[in-house]
């Protein structure tokens, strides 16, 4: 379940000064564990959304949709952003505006809030509001 900090313990980032394993943070464990179970909440939510036939499809497919974003979201942070890197490489050449050297793990997890956490939530809410099982 930790995969994330075992990555990070095992093969740290080049952004890391020296290059031996590096120490596993309280932080970083629980980090990577939230990380870990929001990914299977992620994906077991939206089966039982797929499966329920009030929710219209359209919904059920935004909701896949965000599922497939916390996929990257959850690489970015296992991966202490090695996912990521080559993107922002390629920006830096080509874009000149685009200088982007370093992000912290903290900017990793507030991505993926913005990108997959909050628009989830939201769907969650218009779904229990508008859809929920009168049985459950």
């Amino acid at each position: 379940m930790v995969i994330a900090a075992l990555v990070q313990t095992y093969f740290p980032s080049k952004r890391q000064i020296g290059s031996g394993r590096k120490k596993m943070r309280a932080m970083s464990v629980l980090a990577s564990v939230a990380s870990d179970f929001d990914l299977i909440a992620d994906w077991l939510f939206y089966i039982d959304v797929y499966q329920n036939d009030q929710v219209p499809k359209k919904i059920a497919f935004a909701l896949l949709t965000f599922c497939i974003i916390s996929i990257f979201t959850w690489l970015m942070l296992a991966s202490d952003g090695r996912v990521v890197r080559p993107i922002f490489e390629q920006m830096n050449k080509h874009i000149a505006s685009c200088k982007v050297r370093n992000f912290s793990t903290g900017c990793i997890l507030v991505t993926g809030l913005v990108l997959e956490d909050i628009p989830q939530c939201i769907l969650t809410l218009i779904i229990g509001l508008n859809y929920d099982d009168e049985d459950g």
